[in-house]
Parts: C-alpha cells; sequence; structure tokens
C-alpha cells in the first residue's frame, strides 16, 4: 500500500496516475501550497478515476478569505480558474477550480487538520473497501462511475447503503475490518445473484 503522503507514488502507478504525477509536479502545486498541508484526495489515488474524474488537492487554511487570495495569486491564470468560499456539507470551505495538462483541478481548504475533513476521511474508508472487496469491487464500481454515478454514491448503491451516501461511508468508520468485510462479502453475493 502506497504512502499517499509521498506523491511519488503516482510515478510508479497506472498511465492516469503518471499523467497526474507530471500534471501536479509542472505546476509545483504542492510545492506552492506546502503551508496549507496539501493531500491529494478523489479517485485518482484508488486507481478507481474515469477520463473526466480531477484532481482532488485538500488543505488546511483557517483564514479561508486568505487563502483564496494566495490560490488566485498562484493559480488565477489558469484555464478556467474560479474561486468562492461558501459551505460545502455544512463546513465553511474555499473552493478552487482550474484546468491544467488535461486534468481539471479541485482545491478544496477548510479549517482544521486535513485528516479530520470529509474527502480524506471518505478516501481511508474506500481505501479499505477496495482492499477487502479485491478487484471484483474496483471494476463494479468504476463501472459505476463510468455510467456517471459519484464516487460516494457509487460506494453505498454497491454496497446497499441507505440514506444520504456521503454520510453513509462516513459512518462505515467505526467499522472493524470483519464488519466491513462482510458488508462486502454481502454486496458481491447480492450482485452476482442480480447478474444470474
Amino acid at each position: 500500500m502506497p504512502d499517499w503522503n509521498d506523491l511519488t507514488y503516482l510515478k510508479k502507478g497506472n498511465q492516469r496516475q503518471r499523467q497526474a504525477y507530471t500534471a501536479l509536479h509542472s505546476l509545483a502545486l504542492f510545492d506552492r501550497l506546502a503551508g496549507f498541508t496539501p493531500f491529494l484526495a478523489g479517485t485518482i489515488p484508488l486507481e478507481i478515476d474515469v477520463y473526466t474524474s480531477d484532481l482532488d488537492i485538500l488543505c488546511m487554511a483557517e483564514d479561508l478569505g486568505a487563502f483564496a487570495a494566495e490560490v488566485t495569486r498562484l493559480f488565477g491564470n489558469r484555464r478556467g480558474f474560479r474561486v468562492e468560499v461558501k459551505p460545502v456539507r455544512g463546513v465553511a470551505t474555499a473552493l478552487a477550480r482550474f484546468e491544467h495538462a488535461g486534468f481539471p483541478i479541485e482545491i478544496f481548504a477548510q479549517p482544521g487538520p486535513v485528516e479530520r475533513q470529509n474527502g480524506f476521511r471518505h478516501l481511508q474508508i474506500e481505501r479499505r473497501l477496495l482492499a477487502l472487496g479485491g478487484e471484483e469491487m474496483r471494476e463494479a464500481i468504476h463501472r459505476l462511475k463510468q455510467d456517471g454515478v459519484g464516487t460516494e454514491p457509487a460506494f453505498a448503491l454497491y454496497l446497499g447503503l441507505p440514506g444520504d451516501p456521503y454520510q453513509a461511508v462516513l459512518d462505515l468508520e467505526a467499522l472493524d475490518d470483519s464488519a466491513l468485510r462482510g458488508l462486502v462479502e454481502q454486496a458481491a453475493r447480492s450482485t452476482s445473484t442480480k447478474q444470474s
């Protein structure tokens, strides 16, 4: 399992991961945002991305207005650049978007450590689920994403989780691997029954 705090894992990954590394490296994005503890989340680290997937960068910033001004200074000349400060799922967030090297890039900054942000937490639980579910689950999630289903909704749909998919996936954090394995195995049986 790669150390996701060291982006060089992307250089050894699949083609899309290598392209992501080149895009991020050519922008020096992580160096330029080092004071905000940037972290790559989203689907590319999990290898469930589709061709429209963006590079999701999580950052920590207590002063979101100052962060918005800084990303504007650093990346405001990039194609499609826009930045706004707004609540995202009830949390004050600065969100910058632009395009670079064939990738849409989204930079999310919220107060508090990146490790407590929902994007980071989703990534960790989804990594655990995919490790337990193996290639069969990865392919099923990837197919759902190719059909236009978002990441957390795809996991919730595959696993049969009711309610808000973003919260439902977060709620799985509290489960140990044995309980998660049972959930994944039940989903796999349900999927194979539907396919027969």
